[in-house]
Order: structure tokens, then C-alpha cells, then sequence
């Protein structure tokens, strides 16, 4: 079987997604808020690709979170910070959710037959449940504005190392191999430097550096969050 990689998200995904486990993944900050506030308590993330739908599906005790150019929606309660998930109630929550890559790229993964969420906070664990479900792996990088982010590269990187030493057999292409190698590089020398990317550049812009600390974090949660035609719900375990 085969692991690939989709580097970044543009108008349509020309990669064939049925019967395939896709992994989604937005890691400064969408996919990693995502998987921060399932393993805090809530119920379900529901993702949106506007603000006007968000808007729409709001009240009856649904929180609102969301970001365009990294910063917060104004009138929304949160944006999609994770570190700051840990100062706000989330037990038993339902969260809208909306942002200006992430939730799109999820979006343009519909026709999956599974849609994990992967994060480096849930690395091991995501990957443990795409090599379960015993289908070829696509890792969907959402990328910076339909352009290429130096972090969900690393990190897709990161989960063809893992899938790898889980499952041996699975085929690489170039790119893949090129991702997991990148992956392999930075870990020796640290992450300090991939704060340095466009999207990394500009949180640290808007004073939100500990996001960027937070979500370089190697599986800090054992949970694997799954998109659902109800919102994405933590993933069943056997």
C-alpha cells in the first residue's frame, strides 16, 4: 500500500481520496487546536469554511472559534489558539469552527473514506489508527494561503517516519521520502528554526509565540480525533 503526501491545498485536491485514510494537517494552529480541545473535554468540532455559516450554527451553548490571517474573528469567543484552550471551559462543548486553512482543507477532504485529524501533539497515536485501518494513507497538508508551509511538510514527514516503523511495507514516493528525511533532520537539530516559517513568522508577529512552542509538542495527547457527517469526535480505540 501506499503513503503520500498532498503538500498544500489550492482549489480542488487532485489526488483520488476515495477508499484511502486521509490525514489532515494544520499545524500552526488549526489541527492542532482541534485535537487539544477534543482531549480537554469537548464534545465535537464542528469546522465550517466561512464565517457566515459559523455565525449561522451558533448559539444553544456552541462556542465560536476562528481566525482569518491569524488573528481572532471579532465577536467569535475564541480563535483557534490551542495554548489557550487551557484557560476556557470546554467539558461536554460543542465548538464551531472556522479558519482560514485548516477547516477548508478538511472541507476539500470529504470524499475520504476516513478523515483523521494529526497534529504533532497526537502524532503516534493518529498514525497508530490510519496504519489500523488498513487502507493506502494520503497526509493532507493544509499549507499557508494555497501555498507550501515548512511545518506541516516536516510533519507530514513525521508521520510517514512513524507509519514506516509501524508498518514497513507501506510505498513512498519522492516527496514522501524527501518529508520524512526533512523530518528526521530537524528533530536531530531541534525545532526552534521551523518557527521561522511563513505562518510561524506571522503568530509570532501577533505576540502568540507560545502557540507556535505548544504545538511542536510530540505526543502529549493519545487520541485521534475523526471527522464524522455529525463533527469530529474523538476516534473509538479497540
Amino acid at each position: 500500500m501506499e503513503i503520500l503526501i498532498v503538500p498544500y491545498v489550492r482549489d480542488s485536491i487532485e489526488v483520488d481520496l476515495s477508499e484511502k485514510v486521509v490525514i489532515v494537517l494544520d499545524i500552526f494552529r488549526a489541527t492542532s487546536f482541534i485535537v487539544t480541545a477534543l482531549a480537554l473535554g469537548a464534545r465535537r468540532v464542528i469546522p465550517v469554511s466561512t464565517i457566515p455559516e459559523a455565525r449561522r450554527l451558533a448559539g444553544k451553548g456552541r462556542i465560536l472559534a476562528g481566525e482569518r490571517s491569524a488573528e481572532k474573528i471579532e465577536g467569535f469567543d475564541l480563535s483557534n489558539s490551542p495554548s489557550a484552550l487551557r484557560y476556557f471551559p470546554l467539558e461536554k462543548k460543542e465548538l464551531i469552527l472556522t479558519t482560514t486553512n485548516g477547516t477548508k482543507a478538511i472541507a476539500k477532504a470529504k470524499s475520504a473514506e476516513y478523515q483523521l485529524i494529526g497534529s504533532f501533539l497526537n502524532l503516534s497515536a493518529c498514525a497508530r489508527s490510519a496504519v489500523q485501518l488498513e487502507r493506502p494513507i494520503v497526509i493532507l497538508c493544509s499549507g499557508t494561503q494555497g501555498a507550501f508551509s515548512l511545518e506541516d511538510g516536516v510533519a507530514a514527514g513525521a508521520f510517514i517516519d512513524t507509519c514506516l516503523q509501524m508498518k514497513p511495507t507501506f510505498q513512498m514516493d519522492d516527496l514522501g521520502m524527501m518529508a520524512r528525511e526533512s523530518y528526521q533532520s530537524w528533530r536531530r537539530q531541534g525545532w526552534n528554526e521551523l518557527k521561522n516559517s511563513r505562518g510561524g513568522r506571522r503568530i509570532i508577529e501577533l505576540g502568540l509565540e507560545d502557540d507556535l512552542d505548544y504545538s511542536l509538542q510530540i505526543d502529549r495527547f493519545p487520541i485521534t480525533p475523526i471527522v464524522t457527517k455529525e463533527g469530529i469526535v474523538l476516534m473509538e480505540t479497540h
